[in-house]
């Protein structure tokens, strides 16, 4: 009976660490700049991405720069013509924003655009599965051992 409810617990405590978080990213610009910002959405809270690789890409996916965000998940470029350009950004550890779609225009509307990854659920199911899994295997073991 001890052995099972510490089990409870512990399946209690891991519940509490494992929650999910998806890769967003902000871009702005000025006269001379383009600022991306990358950040994690860690429940309503933006934790910066560290070494985040960002590509900008011109028409016909044309490279036009790329680059590393620092410590606060920033990173800059010289401002480009007016156009469209897409970029693609990846956090590290599979989480991925593909041709993310911005504008260069003259500043007559706001120029802040945000996206966020395309599977930001992926974390909850894998976490949920991490779970299940435990769950079963401690299930067993409990199962087969006499107390």
């Amino acid at each position: 009976m001890i052995v099972r409810g510490m089990s409870a617990l512990w399946c209690a405590f891991v519940c509490g660490l494992l929650h999910a978080h998806d890769l967003r990213v902000s871009v702005d610009f000025n006269a001379e700049q383009v600022f991306f910002k990358v950040y994690f959405n860690e429940f309503g809270e933006e934790e910066p991405v560290e070494e985040a690789k960002i590509k900008v890409y011109g028409s016909e996916r044309t490279l036009l720069a790329e680059g590393t965000t620092d410590a606060k998940g920033l990173w800059q470029m010289p401002r480009p013509k007016l156009g469209t350009y897409w970029a693609d950004i990846d956090g590290g550890e599979g989480h991925l924003i593909k041709n993310e779609r911005f504008e260069i225009y003259d500043g007559s509307r706001p120029a802040r655009t945000e996206r966020h990854s395309a599977y930001p659920w992926t974390g909850a199911v894998l976490g949920l599965a991490t779970l299940a899994v435990l769950s079963g295997a401690a299930w067993l073991y409990l199962r087969r051992r006499p107390f």
